[in-house]
């Protein structure tokens, strides 16, 4: 690797195939995480995302006989404030539980600090699936509510901490039971709990950006980001999708719903 000597490898990861050649930035694709959105969800899986669409539209096509291979440069493997555990963690949940391209992938992760910061842009125009998929009939008696201490702590949104203290006393008025999910929960154990759940409430935040691959029907209630997914050059109608019935198409995102009544019955 370039300026390996400041380059630590942590570890590689082979998804649906095997192969002991090691990746690096010289033969890959290549991730790199800024040290500001190094803990950040829907980066990682708008990015990792992105890639696993190529991989497959690549393999699919016969450009590529064999797995497709990806470097992650991670400024600092850590834990963000409280949470309970580290971004690398994380990353390696997303990118296990995600289906895997049909001629597999190769994953490295790298640790090397950032010395001159800028925040590479991204955007939510794909949905990748995950293995696991949100059926009605599994679903157990609760809806999901993504908390909104860490995202009120950040941006300062108390307009946003109404909207939530208002569907709270909404769904208690009704006796509908709820579990709250956030940054402060195990990838595992939000994934999980929402899932599980009938539906989920969330703005553009953690939860609600894993549940578009897991297809789990969500009711975004903050008025000032109404969708979240393909917000600048796209419509939400032209995102890219993957099914393994269909291969990779364009449809919207399905899971968004603009009304939660049939859901709390």
């Amino acid at each position: 690797m370039g300026n390996s000597c400041c380059m630590k490898h942590i570890e590689t990861l082979c998804i649906n195939c095997e192969d002991d050649y090691k990746t690096n930035t010289h033969n890959s694709h290549v991730i790199r995480l800024s040290k500001k959105e190094h803990h950040a969800y829907a980066i990682f899986i708008s990015k990792i995302g992105e890639v696993f669409f190529i991989a497959q539209q690549l393999q699919s096509e016969g450009v590529l006989d064999g797995p497709y291979r990806l470097t992650i440069i991670i400024p600092k493997i850590e834990c963000f404030e409280t949470q309970p555990e580290t971004n690398l963690s994380r990353i390696k949940f997303i990118v296990n539980n995600f289906v895997p391209p049909s001629k597999g992938i190769i994953i490295t992760f790298v640790e090397h600090q950032q010395s001159h910061y800028v925040l590479w842009p991204y955007s939510a125009f794909w949905v990748w699936p995950y293995k696991d998929q949100w059926q009605k009939e599994n679903t157990e008696d609760y809806v999901a509510i993504q908390s909104v201490k860490k995202i009120i702590n950040q941006s300062h949104r108390n307009d946003l901490y109404k909207l939530f203290e208002n569907l709270i006393d909404d769904l208690e008025t009704r006796n509908i039971n709820y579990k709250f999910v956030g940054y402060d929960q195990t990838i595992e154990e939000l994934y999980n709990t929402i899932l599980k759940s009938k539906l989920l409430f969330s703005p553009a935040s953690c939860s609600y950006y894993i549940a578009g691959g897991l297809n789990v029907p969500t009711y975004n209630y903050d008025t000032s980001n109404v969708y979240g997914w393909g917000m600048t050059c796209l419509v939400k109608e032209k995102l890219l999708h993957y099914d393994q019935t269909k291969g990779i198409h364009n449809r919207a995102v399905s899971n968004l719903v603009n009304s939660y009544e049939e859901y709390i019955k």
